[in-house]
């Protein structure tokens, strides 16, 4: 048996770090935690030659009684005289802990490392440190290396459809991160999409760190034709939302305040989308879940509708801007209703208001001239009991 062959790989496992060992023995065998007895060395049929060739061999044949005897029975035991503890691979970003005891699966023993490295210098890729290592009474000092044999992780990649004719932003919503906590390139290959052609197509997502391990992700493309925005397409969407909201035990006071709710906390104000019709911008709002003041009117509109609830569109005279909000008639007259948000942390809440109400907002906020500034020649005559905030 050679030098080579009689290394032993010592796997140290704790709660934190599994690290390996690898002990090149060249004298004897050393069991942890066991009584050592001197083998071989009182044999006075052992000669030790000049030759070092000889000398190995010789001590070779030795040692390989001692390791045959130690494995079979685990009594017999060469005491250490020389052990060279090689280079322990560590992942990079492990932590390992002081005076932490760490098990061997090679002989059940229990290891100390005395002076881990720090979390920082295990942070850095290539790096080498020398570590004390004690298993009872026997001590020896290995070279931790840090190595990266993880892959970067790329996350956000899902199963895409895109209308026929659009653009398509492939990076949208897709992170890499990597245990090293280096900056990853993503490559996107996207060679064969074709959004002018309806079809699926397959978008591969690949990211690779410094130390060449690689992540890769592969998604489906569809590229279909792009709806009709009406009624008949977007109603059907809307019903969903406000079957989820009403039941026939509701009061329409109630309904028109859960609705109108609906459509201030699940809306986000964005920039104008399609105002052709109501559908077109109930779109925007149930679907899309975005657009500006127009789609909160409309979105509101189209679930008043379908609610069965009288409503009609009011819109801005003067101002700077377009504005259109909604009147209301829930039983007891028209009110004005705005679920479109004003300013960033306006507290106003434009449910049921008379014209006094809304004047008065106006007025509290000359910085928008016009606010709520309406012909009410256009519309049925509002009413003027306050029946929602003051």
């Amino acid at each position: 048996m050679t030098i080579e062959q009689r290394k032993k790989q010592l796997t140290i496992r704790g709660g934190i770090v599994g690290i390996v060992l690898v002990a090149s023995i060249a004298v004897g065998v050393v069991a942890c935690g066991s009584n050592t007895n001197q083998v071989g060395h009182n044999n006075p049929d052992t000669t030790l030659e000049s030759d070092s060739n000889s000398f190995v061999d010789s001590q070779t044949t030795e040692t390989e009684s001692v390791v045959t005897d130690t494995e079979s029975a685990s009594t017999e035991v060469v005491e250490l005289d020389e052990a060279v503890l090689e280079v322990v691979e560590v992942e990079v970003g492990t932590k390992m802990l002081q005076n932490e005891n760490y098990f061997s699966e090679y002989d059940g023993q229990e290891f100390v490392v005395e002076n881990p490295p720090t979390e920082e210098q295990l942070s850095v890729v290539g790096e080498s440190y020398e570590v004390n290592v004690t298993c009872d009474e026997v001590e020896g000092v290995v070279t931790v290396k840090v190595v990266d044999t993880t892959a970067p992780v790329i996350e956000g990649t899902k199963d895409r459809t895109v209308y026929l004719g659009a653009s398509v932003s492939y990076r949208k919503n897709i992170t890499v991160t990597d245990n090293s906590g280096e900056e990853i390139e993503l490559k996107i290959d996207a060679a064969d999409v074709d959004t002018s052609v309806k079809g699926s197509y397959t978008v591969t997502y690949t990211a690779t760190d410094s130390s060449n391990n690689t992540a890769t992700e592969t998604i489906t493309l569809k590229v279909v034709d792009k709806p009709v925005i009406d009624e008949d397409y977007v109603r059907p969407m809307v019903e969903e939302i406000v079957n989820d909201l009403i039941t026939d035990d509701m009061s329409q006071w109630d309904k028109a305040y859960a609705l109108y709710n609906w459509c201030r906390k699940n809306i986000r104000y964005g920039s104008a989308g399609d105002r052709t019709s109501i559908w077109t911008g109930a779109y925007e709002g149930v679907y899309k879940r975005k657009g500006d003041c127009f789609a909160y009117y409309a979105t509101y509109a189209a679930m008043l509708d379908i609610a069965g609830i009288p409503n009609m569109k009011v819109a801005r005279v003067g101002g700077t801007s377009n504005h259109w909000w909604n009147l209301v008639n829930v039983g007891d007259g028209w009110y004005h209703c705005d679920s479109s948000p004003r300013r960033l942390g306006d507290p106003y809440i434009c449910f049921m208001q008379t014209d006094a109400q809304v004047a008065a907002y106006t007025l509290t906020y000359p910085e928008k001239p016009n606010y709520y500034t309406f012909d009410p020649d256009l519309y049925p005559e509002r009413e003027t009991e306050i029946v929602f905030g003051e």
